[in-house]
């Protein structure tokens, strides 16, 4: 049985559970707050996937131990996203721009950290700026009016407010927002840039979880790799270079559950591939093969193919099983195939001996 905290897809699966055959039942809808949760995490449940923040987290693996549980974390992130001097400059912008707001930041694999090489640091910051502040925001009145919305909840909206004024007060700059946008008696938090962000800041390692761009300078591959390793969270991360040899070499070093090569976000809308983090950003996988078998218990079942297997006969030892047992093992697992031929030859002997 499987039981999600929100009715929003409820008549959706419902529909989609009857017409495979299945029970409508097979999905339980519990709405509440977090005792309610913890309910749940204390019932007994065979598995358990949580999708939040770290705090939160934590709390469900410790309530998780009384019954052994195993549970699939998928929690915060703070997503590198590497603009190499090889990359197509127009591609990176864009794809930073909707890496980093869509959905107005509020993404959990949102591209809070864009890296850029200084030989194209300018060129990449002039574009990317001229096309942030074109920006639509609003309250969409037809469709196609506004290109960002609003912040969900008005905690999230303090904590953006906080750790954006934090980090212009100790010396950042906003190239494009970086105030708050009264529209009518919305949450509006505009698209904001930041660059001489330094990595003491609280932005620099925090997950802002809003529409907020941190644009750093890199001299090298070494620095845009340390710094993209350089927080607590790995989970998703992109690099942009026209030279592949050069992307996979970076992507192969990035701590993070998945990277994207010259793209934002397909790693997650390709369902085959397994998707979750590493570190601060949880464990365990969903989607794809991994994901699917991540919810089974496996299981080995061994049965003789053709008819016949060893001889279970043991005891009493006799004098030559102990070489025999040895031989057995270097013939199987020996690296040598001179060894795996004396081991064969040394076993044939054995078993014509009476």
């Amino acid at each position: 049985m499987v039981a999600w905290s929100s009715s929003r897809f409820q008549r959706i699966t419902d529909q989609a559970l009857e017409k495979e055959g299945f029970s409508k039942d097979l999905v339980q809808i519990i709405n509440g707050y977090g005792d309610t949760g913890a309910a749940l995490v204390r019932s007994g449940v065979q598995k358990i996937l949580f999708i939040g923040s770290v705090n939160n987290g934590r709390r469900i693996i410790e309530g998780s131990a009384e019954h052994l549980t195993p549970v699939v974390m998928e929690l915060g992130g703070k997503d590198p996203f590497i603009v190499c001097p090889e990359a197509d400059m127009e591609r990176a912008v864009h794809s930073a721009l909707g890496g980093t707001f869509i959905n107005l930041g509020q993404n959990c694999i949102a591209s809070e950290r864009i890296l850029v090489f200084d030989t194209v640091y300018d060129q990449f910051v002039q574009k990317l700026s001229q096309h942030a502040v074109g920006l639509r925001q609003g309250v969409p009145d037809r469709k196609g009016s506004v290109d960002v919305g609003a912040i969900t909840s008005p905690h999230q909206m303090a904590l953006i407010e906080r750790l954006v004024s934090a980090a212009l007060k100790q010396g950042a700059r906003a190239l494009v927002g970086g105030e708050i946008k009264r529209i009518g008696n919305g949450q509006f938090y505009p698209p904001t840039i930041l660059v001489d962000v330094t990595p003491d800041m609280e932005i620099a390692y925090s997950e802002v979880f809003g529409p907020v761009m941190l644009v750093f300078k890199v001299r090298d591959e070494t620095e845009a790799i340390e710094l993209a390793n350089a927080t607590e969270f790995g989970l998703h991360s992109t690099v942009m270079s026209n030279d592949r040899e050069q992307a996979e070499r970076i992507a192969a070093q990035l701590e993070a559950g998945a990277t994207c090569i010259n793209d934002f976000g397909l790693c997650y809308l390709n369902q085959d591939l397994p998707f979750g983090g590493v570190k601060y950003s949880g464990f365990g996988r969903m989607n794809g093969r991994d994901g699917l078998r991540a919810y089974t218990n496996q299981k080995a079942v061994l049965a003789d193919r053709f008819g016949f297997g060893v001889p279970p006969k043991l005891f009493p030892v006799k004098p030559g099983d102990y070489d025999k047992g040895r031989e057995t093992v270097r013939l199987i697992f020996s690296r040598s195939l001179t060894q795996r031929l004396l081991s064969l030859l040394k076993l044939t002997r054995l078993a014509l001996k009476k």
